[in-house]
C-alpha cells in the first residue's frame, strides 16, 4: 500500500479510553439519587479517579444494600477501571442479571464484553454486546456500546466493521478531542487494507464510510503534484465530510505535504472505477518507492503490523523532503519472488523485508535481482552483495549474554533452558560458543514452559550444581561445580524460577539471561522477583532510545497495542526505515552505522548487520544499564 500520508496510531483501541467517555457516575446519580453519605462518598472517589478506593465502598454497600447486585456491577466496573481484572471478573461472575433492571442489564454486558476484549476473546465480546443491540440505551451507554463493537472488529481483523462502528460514533461525541482520536482510529483501520479491498468495498457517495475510504486510498496513492486536484474532488463528491476539516489538516501537516485543495465542479456520485491507471517509464520513475515485503495476514500478520508501526514511525519521523513514501506488499498473498518482480516492475527504488527465513533466502538465491533489498532475517551461511541481512537474531542475543558472562570472569556455566524446540535451539547455540571461548558447559537443565510450580526443578538444577547445605555466597560460587547459571525464560516462567532457586541457597548467586526475560513494559511489582539477573537487550526498551518522537515512551501506544512477544519488531522497524535511506551508500566494514533502537550497528562482512546491544540487571524490579554488550570474536564462533 502506497503511504505518502497517514498518521502513526496514537489510539488506544480498548477499554483505557473508555473512563472519559461512559459518564458512569453521572447516569448512576440521575437514577438513584439517595442521601446515603457512604454512596455518594464512592462516588466522588469514583469521579476522582480513585476506582481501588471506590470499589471497596460499593462492595461494602453490596452487603448492606437491598440491591446488592447493582452496587457489585458498580464495584466491578470500578476495579476493571483500577486494572484488577480478576476482581472485576469475579464480581462479574457472582451477579444476578436477570434481577438487574433494564439500564443495569445494558451495563452489565457493556462490562462483560469490556472484560473479554482485554483477554482477546473478541467473539465473546461481539455476543455479549449482540445481546443488547436492540435494548434501549442511554447516550452514554450508546457511545460506549459502538466503541466496544469496533475494539472487537478490529481485534478480529475487520477493519472495515471497526471504521463503520466509529462513522456511527462520531456524532456522539461532544468534545474536539475525541473527535480527532475517532477520526483518527477510523482512518488507521481503514489504512490496514489493500486499495483493492479499499476500492472493492467502498459504499457509493455520498456515504460517509465510502467518503472516509476514498480519501484514505487518495492520501496514499497520490503523488504530492496532483493531490491538490484529488482532494477537490473528493470534496464535492462527499460534501461536509466529517474528515474535511481539521483531521483532513493534521494529515497534511504532519506529512509535510502542504498543499492547496482546488475548488472542482459538483461530480457524478457514481462508484469511481477501480482500475489502475496504465504504468508508464515516466510515471514510474516519478513515483519511487520503497517496497516493504512483510506478512500483513496469516499467522505472521501480528509480528509484520509491529514492523510496519515502527516503520510508519519512522516516515512521519523524518522531515528530508525527499523522503520516499512506503509501500506495503502482504507476503502472505503471494510469493516473494513474484512479489518482489512485480514492485521492481512498479518503480521500487529499494526493497524492504521479507521477514520469514525461507523467504529471504529465497530473494537471495533470486536470479537478476535489479532492486536492492534489506532482509529483515538473517540467513547463515547466504548471501548476496545487493542483499543486506538485518534482524534481531536470537543467536547473537545469546553471545552478547554470555560474553557478558564472560567478560565478568565466568567460566563454568549451568543452562536452564525450556523443553522446547526455541530451548533446544538457544542452548545449543550457547553451548558452542561458550565452549568457543574457552568456557566449560557443566551442564544443561530443562523445564516445562509456563508451568505453576517450579520446585522440582529449582532442586534439580541445585544439584548440578552441587549445592551442599552451607548458602552460596554471592560472588562467583567458587566451591560449586559451575559459577554462573545461564537462564532461557521469558518473564512468567523467569518470576517463578528466581525465588525457587534462591530457596534452594543459591540466592545471590549469578544468573545470566537472554532478552526474553523482560516484558519490555516495566512492570516494577512483578519484576521484583527477577531483581539480581544480569541480562543484554535493546536499548529502545532499556532507556527509551531517545526523548524524540522514535523513543519507546513516545511510541507507548504503539506498544500497548502490540503483543509482547512482538513490541521489539517495532524497534526493528524503526532502524528498517533509517537504514534503508542508507542502502545505496554502504559498503561493507566494521564502522559504526548508527546507534540504533536495536542497539550499535555495524555493517559486516557478507552484507549482515551486527547488532551491539546493551546490558541491565534487575534492582527493585527496574532493569538498571549496565553498559555495552561485549562482542567476543573467538575463532570458533559462528556467523549470525
Amino acid at each position: 500500500m502506497l503511504l505518502h500520508s497517514s498518521l502513526p496510531s496514537r489510539i488506544l483501541l480498548l477499554v483505557v479510553v473508555l473512563g472519559s467517555t461512559l459518564g458512569g457516575c453521572a447516569r448512576f446519580q440521575e437514577r438513584r439519587a439517595t442521601e446515603d453519605p457512604w454512596v455518594k462518598y464512592a462516588e466522588s472517589r469514583f469521579a476522582a479517579g480513585d476506582y481501588a478506593g471506590a470499589a471497596e465502598i460499593f462492595e461494602s454497600m453490596a452487603g448492606k444494600s437491598g440491591a446488592p447486585d447493582h452496587f457489585r456491577l458498580r464495584a466491578a466496573d470500578a476495579h476493571l477501571r483500577a486494572g484488577e481484572n480478576a476482581a472485576a471478573q469475579a464480581l462479574i461472575t457472582s451477579i444476578n442479571a436477570g434481577q438487574l433492571d433494564e439500564v443495569d442489564q445494558v451495563d452489565f454486558h457493556l462490562l462483560s464484553a469490556r472484560l473479554n476484549l482485554n483477554v482477546g476473546r473478541a467473539t465473546q465480546a461481539k455476543g455479549e454486546l449482540d445481546r443488547i443491540a436492540k435494548s434501549p440505551r442511554t447516550k452514554a451507554q450508546d457511545v460506549h456500546y459502538h466503541l466496544l463493537r469496533a475494539s472487537a472488529n478490529n481485534q478480529l481483523g475487520d477493519m472495515v466493521g471497526s471504521a463503520r462502528e466509529r462513522v456511527v460514533l462520531g456524532p456522539m461525541l461532544t468534545t474536539a478531542d475525541a473527535t480527532q482520536n475517532n477520526n483518527e482510529a477510523i482512518f488507521d483501520a481503514l489504512n490496514r487494507l489493500p486499495d483493492a479491498a479499499l476500492l472493492r468495498q467502498s459504499p457509493p457517495a455520498p456515504d460517509t464510510l465510502g467518503g472516509w475510504m476514498q480519501l484514505t486510498h487518495i492520501l496514499r496513492s497520490t503523488p504530492t503534484a496532483d493531490l491538490g486536484a484529488e482532494l477537490g474532488r473528493w470534496r464535492a463528491r462527499y460534501p461536509r465530510h466529517p474528515a474535511d476539516g481539521p483531521f483532513l489538516d493534521r494529515v497534511l501537516d504532519e506529512t509535510g505535504r502542504h498543499v492547496q485543495i482546488q475548488a472542482a465542479p459538483a461530480m457524478s456520485t457514481e462508484k469511481p472505477s477501480a482500475a489502475p491507471a496504465e504504468s508508464t517509464p515516466a510515471n514510474r520513475a516519478e513515483a519511487q518507492f520503497i517496497g516493504v515485503m512483510i506478512p500483513l495476514s496469516g499467522p505472521f500478520a501480528p509480528a509484520g503490523e509491529a514492523i510496519r508501526s515502527g516503520m510508519l514511525a519512522g516516515f512521519y519521523a523524518d522531515n528530508s523532503p525527499s523522503k520516499l513514501p512506503l509501500k506495503f506488499a502482504d507476503t502472505e498473498a503471494s510469493g516473494v519472488e513474484p512479489l518482489y518482480q512485480k514492485l521492481a516492475a512498479q518503480g521500487a527504488a529499494l526493497g524492504v523485508g521479507p521477514l520469514i527465513k525461507e523467504e529471504v533466502l529465497k530473494v537471495i538465491r533470486l536470479p537478476g535481482r535489479s532492486v536492492p533489498v534489506l532482509a529483515l532475517n538473517q540467513v547463515a551461511d547466504a548471501s548476496a552483495d545487493s542483499v543486506v541481512q538485518f534482524g534481531l537474531s536470537p543467536e547473537q542475543e545469546v553471545e552478547q549474554a554470555a560474553g557478558a558472562a564472560w567478560f565478568d570472569g565466568r567460566q563454568r556455566a549451568v543452562v536452564l533452558a525450556p523443553s522446547s524446540a526455541f530451548g533446544e535451539r538457544l542452548s545449543s547455540h550457547f553451548a558452542r560458543y561458550w565452549r568457543s571461548l574457552g568456557g566449560k558447559l557443566v551442564a544443561t537443565k530443562t523445564y516445562a514452559p509456563n508451568a505453576a510450580d517450579y520446585s522440582h526443578t529449582a532442586a534439580q538444577l541445585a544439584l548440578a550444581l552441587g549445592v551442599g547445605t552451607t548458602p552460596v555466597d554471592s560472588g562467583a560460587g567458587e566451591n560449586l561445580k559451575a559459577d554462573f547459571i545461564f537462564l532461557i525464560a521469558n518473564p512468567h516462567d523467569a518470576r517463578l524460577l528466581k525465588p525457587q532457586i534462591d530457596g534452594q541457597r543459591l540466592a545471590g548467586f549469578p544468573i545470566y539471561a537472554t532478552s526474553h526475560v523482560f516484558s519490555g513494559r516495566p512492570d516494577a511489582q512483578q519484576d521484583r522477583e527477577l531483581d539480581g539477573i544480569y541480562f543484554c537487550d535493546i536499548p529502545w526498551l532499556l532507556h527509551s532510545y531517545d526523548s524524540g518522537p522514535l523513543s519507546s515512551s513516545a511510541l507507548a501506544p504503539e506498544i500497548a497495542k502490540t503483543s509482547p512477544d512482538f513490541v521489539k519488531l517495532i524497534a526493528l522497524g524503526i532502524d528498517a526505515y533509517r537504514m534503508a535511506k542508507m542502502i545505496p551508500s554502504m559498503t561493507p566494514t566494521d564502522s559504526h552505522l548508527f546507534d540504533g533502537a536495536t542497539g550499535l550497528l555495524t555493517l559486516q562482512s557478507g552484507n549482515w548487520v551486527q547488532r551491539q546491544m546493551e546490558c541491565a540487571q534487575f534492582e527493585g524490579g527496574t532493569p538498571q544499564a549496565r553498559g555495552l554488550a561485549p562482542i567476543l570474536r573467538p575463532s570458533a564462533s559462528t556467523g549470525p
